[in-house]
């Protein structure tokens, strides 16, 4: 049965052979011998017209020769704001697989394929996902099964976020992406292709241009055109190599009967649109006629496009089947190229365009389509389209598609009356909620902005003044808008609820916990009075979290509880998770391994979802994780994802917030002026904001870099108000900031000894008031490095050797790197050569395992205090290390090494570092006068 659901076989019409890409379709034929050992994907990027879709439809040719299983999709900008409508083309046979699936995945898949009548709840994103993967591993059972996706950038989101699900839960299935984009293949990449299957098995090729002799064989046999060089340059030099360009350049050659002027101008129209216009407007009427049906429709059918324009279509597009603009295939009118369509549309009057656009409407039967297409067929207010559309904005809702929602409710809007105030207002709200689900919190706060005075007091003014303040979080305006949401909702203890969770989150980060548990409490109550269990588990999740950051033991109760809510099936956003904020208090409490599991999970929650705001701030708090566990590779994906997720929300606070893990991380782990620069630009932002909380964690950050660096007043300086700052948020748990050490280091660093002092004992009674593993062992380090200071040695070793065995029940690296650090330079200075000497080793190798640089420098600096240097270790340089050495010895700089062995900078600065320690050096001087030496 799935053989026949498949397409197995079904070659893509015959086509002529493909020029200049020997090396592209050889890996078209690797990803396919790969897939013998499970998974790969395979992504061609570049500009429009560079081939991309023709080396597709050769590689899928090539599979099917093979004997594998081709699932093909051609996602078009037309259709993007259709849910589903890829997934559609991927499983539109899948409807005799159904009976094989479970009840829940059954009705959620026949929903999003609309295989049938769907009028109950809507379908679960999640069991359409596990549905298509289940999908994918029958037909695999039997032969490699290729997913190919042309123009990936406007597969529509619902469909996409299946796809990438059930990417990521391959096991070792014969399942393949072929795939074409139009970017680079550097750039951000649809459906996180590089992170669906292992990276060895994710191949991106770009396509450049053409040479100058594919262009020349490209024009030879597709036109017939022998060009002289000279003029074959000029061709190849106009057209950028693009084959596209190439063709239509010569088109426009072949026009002038042959007559080439080989040191005139190219007959070359100003723009390529006029170019694509001009050819249109060589066709027949009834031709342009039909291929704007085709340009305007989501499924142009030949039967479409004959009840629209009257007229028997397979007839009318044969002249743009012959100039090759389009291709019929299964009675589906297709444009060869997406610039065609652009085209076929552009050259149309705006009028006519809106007359077919009110056609195509009556005649389609998806709901979404209908409404996209009333939408533009509209000269002014039409109340009863409004209505249609906004139908279609709910079903986009129910089938979780916020992207489609937030266009049609904005459509809907604009086609009331400016007399119907209410419910033009009503329908923006709804636009902007769904926008900020979408990740576009930007466009939120545009729309409500402008609807905002136009309302009269009362509860919608209120609703939008709540949307406004949960776009735009981090507005010196967010407290009022809040504050006069709460005066217009009064009487409404739902709407109140809502509110006062917004204000309780802004309370955190600006005004202190007292206040922030004092509106989350509020929240609570007005939820249990208005008696929806959805909002009451928002409102607990906010208020046990911020018990988890005011100490002791009430935030638990009200976090079980919020759980018991999930658990009979009301949801929340994966940030407001109250699974999430346990796993927070676990991390603060140093608790990382079950912390990391539960955080995980939410992420993964969040990316299923596409819930991009939870994700972004889950990022943060991973980062935050492995940082502390000493995982750098992680803490570094995690960081620059979340940088990625938050940079186009348009909100200064989570693009700071991002900016500081990112300076967290490149603070312990990468480039000193990197964590300066993000640290100091999201410092900026924090402070103007009056955020106190990302204020501390920054300057924390600021404080470690300079720490590494043995930089005492810098550090001491970052950390000079942040005891101020942790006392005006009222935090009582300790493990939020954990600066308390690093500020003693610093003041011992710079002399400060009587402050030190103070605060030693303060953090020793602390830890042993809480019996915590992070005070005990940072505050006996702390002792250790006072007593050296006051001049006692053999007491500060006592008091280093007593946090090592605190150290054992904390998971914390770094930390236990540093106090050996700590008691090696002691016994270093006791003369005590061996035992120094063993102490900084096992420092060192902690810095190194963790790749701290500037830490594992400082080791290495100690231990060539000790002296007794031993022999250069060549033999144990790998041999990227050994070229990077010999280079470094040339005189050549990290960056030109990079280059010259494809490395980033930063991986040749650590093996650098990895040569050092091996060859026992500490300069570029000394390592090119160890390697210039001649043998002893």
């Amino acid at each position: 049965m799935v053989d026949r659901l498949s397409g197995k076989g079904q070659r893509t019409s015959a086509a002529s052979p493909l020029i200049g890409r020997t090396d592209e379709l050889l890996a078209a034929s690797e990803l396919l011998d790969s897939l013998s050992v499970g998974p790969a994907t395979l992504l061609l990027a570049g500009e429009p017209g560079i081939g991309k879709t023709r080396l597709l439809a050769a590689g899928l040719n090539r599979a099917r020769d093979r004997g594998a299983h081709v699932l093909l999709a051609r996602a078009a900008s037309s259709e993007m704001q259709l849910s589903f409508a890829g997934l559609r083309d991927l499983l539109g046979d899948a409807e005799a697989f159904l009976p094989e699936l479970p009840p829940p995945q059954r009705r959620a898949l026949s929903a999003a394929l609309v295989l049938e009548e769907h009028d109950g709840p809507p379908p679960d994103p999640l069991a359409v996902g596990v549905a298509t993967l289940r999908y994918l591993r029958a037909l695999a059972a039997s032969d490699p099964v290729v997913l190919a996706i042309d123009d990936l950038q406007w597969l529509d989101a619902p469909s996409g976020r299946a796809v990438e699900f059930a990417l990521r839960r391959l096991g070792d299935e014969r399942v393949g992406l072929f795939a074409t984009v139009r970017a680079p293949a550097s750039a951000r990449l649809p459906l996180e292709v590089d992170r669906c299957v292992a990276p060895e098995r994710c191949r991106k090729l770009t396509l450049g241009p053409l040479s100058l002799g594919a262009v020349y064989e490209l024009l030879r046999t597709r036109l017939g055109l022998s060009l002289p060089r000279p003029l074959l340059a000029k061709v190849h030099d106009a057209a950028r190599g693009n084959p596209f360009f190439a063709l239509e350049l010569g088109r426009a050659l072949a026009l002038q009967g042959g007559h080439f002027d080989p040191v005139g101008d190219l007959p070359v129209p100003a723009d390529v649109d006029v170019l694509l216009s001009e050819r249109m407007g060589k066709l027949p009427s009834p031709t342009r006629e039909a291929l704007l049906v085709a340009a305007l429709a989501a499924e142009p059918t030949l039967e479409l496009v004959s009840a629209v324009t009257g007229g028997d279509a397979s007839a009318t597009v044969a002249e743009a089947v012959e100039a090759n603009l389009v291709q019929l295939e299964d009675g589906r009118v297709r444009f060869t190229h997406p610039l065609f369509s652009a085209a076929a549309a552009a050259v149309a009057d705006p009028g006519r365009r809106r007359e077919v656009h009110g056609r195509i409407a009556h005649l389609v039967a998806d709901p979404e389509e209908r409404a996209r297409h009333l939408a533009r067929a509209a000269r002014g207010p039409d109340p009863a389209a409004a209505r249609t559309i906004e139908l279609a904005a709910e079903l986009a809702r129910r089938r979780g598609a916020p992207e489609v929602e937030a266009e049609l409710f904005e459509r809907a809007s604009r086609l009331w009356s400016p007399k119907a105030e209410d419910e033009r207002a009503r329908l923006t709200i709804a636009a902007a909620a769904a926008h900020v689900r979408a990740g576009d919190a930007g466009r939120a706060t545009t729309l409500l902005a402008e609807l905002v005075p136009r309302l009269a007091p009362g509860p919608l003014r209120a609703e939008a003044l709540l949307g406004l303040g949960q776009a735009e979080v981090d507005s010196a305006n967010t407290q009022e808008w809040l504050a006069a949401a709460l005066t217009d909702a009064r009487g409404e203890p739902r709407l109140a609820s809502a509110i006062q969770v917004g204000l309780a989150t802004w309370a955190e980060l600006t005004a202190g916990i007292r206040t922030a548990r004092r509106h989350a409490r509020k929240a609570v109550q007005l939820a249990k009075e208005s008696g929806d269990d959805g909002l009451l588990l928002n409102a607990l999740a906010v208020a046990g979290h911020l018990e988890t950051l005011a100490g002791g033991e009430k935030w638990l109760p009200m976090l079980r509880r919020a759980q018991e809510l999930e658990r009979r099936g009301y949801t929340t956003t994966a940030w407001l998770a109250p699974g999430h904020w346990i796993a927070v208090r676990l991390m603060w409490a140093d608790e990382l391994d079950p912390a990391r599991e539960l955080l995980e999970g939410e992420y993964r929650q969040a990316l299923d979802e596409n819930d991009v705001q939870s994700r972004s701030g889950l990022c943060f708090h991973l980062a935050q994780l492995e940082t502390r566990a000493g995982n750098a590779i992680r803490a570094q994906a995690y960081a620059d994802e979340g940088w990625r997720l938050a940079e186009p929300l348009g909100q200064g606070q989570s693009r700071a917030v991002s900016l500081y893990a990112k300076a967290l991380v490149e603070a312990n782990f990468g480039d000193a002026a990197d964590a300066r620069s993000f640290a100091e630009e999201a410092l900026a932002t924090f402070e103007d904001l009056g955020d106190l909380f990302f204020t501390i964690h920054t300057r924390s950050a600021l404080a470690q870099l300079a720490l590494s660096l043995g930089e005492w007043e810098r550090a001491a300086t970052a950390l000079a108000p942040a005891r101020a700052l942790r006392e005006a948020t009222e935090v009582g748990e300790p493990g939020i900031f954990a600066f308390d050490a690093d500020e003693i280091e610093a003041l011992v660093g710079v002399g400060r000894i009587d402050e030190a002092s103070r605060l030693t004992l303060e953090l020793e009674r602390r830890g042993r008031e809480l019996d915590g593993p992070r005070l005990l062992a940072t505050g006996a380090r702390c002792r250790g490095l006072l007593l050296a200071a006051q001049g006692d040695p053999d007491g500060a070793v006592a008091a280093l050797e007593v946090a090592l065995g605190e150290h054992e029940r904390l998971p914390v690296p770094l930390e236990r790197g540093r106090t050996l650090l700590a008691l090696g330079s002691i016994r270093r200075r006791l003369r005590q050569k061996r035992a120094a000497r063993e102490t900084l080793e096992a420092a060192r190798s902690i810095f190194e395992t963790v790749r701290t640089p500037r830490w594992a420098e400082r080791a290495r600096i100690e231990l060539g205090r000790i002296g007794g240097r031993t022999a250069p270790r060549f033999g144990e340089l790998s041999a990227t290390e050994a070229r990077i050495a010999e280079l470094v010895a040339g005189g050549r700089t990290n960056r030109e090494i990079a280059a010259e062995l494809s490395l980033s900078p930063r991986t040749v600065q650590w093996n650098l570092s990895k040569v050092y320690r091996k060859l026992d050096v500490r300069s570029r001087t000394e390592l090119a006068a160890t390697l210039l030496s001649p043998p002893s």
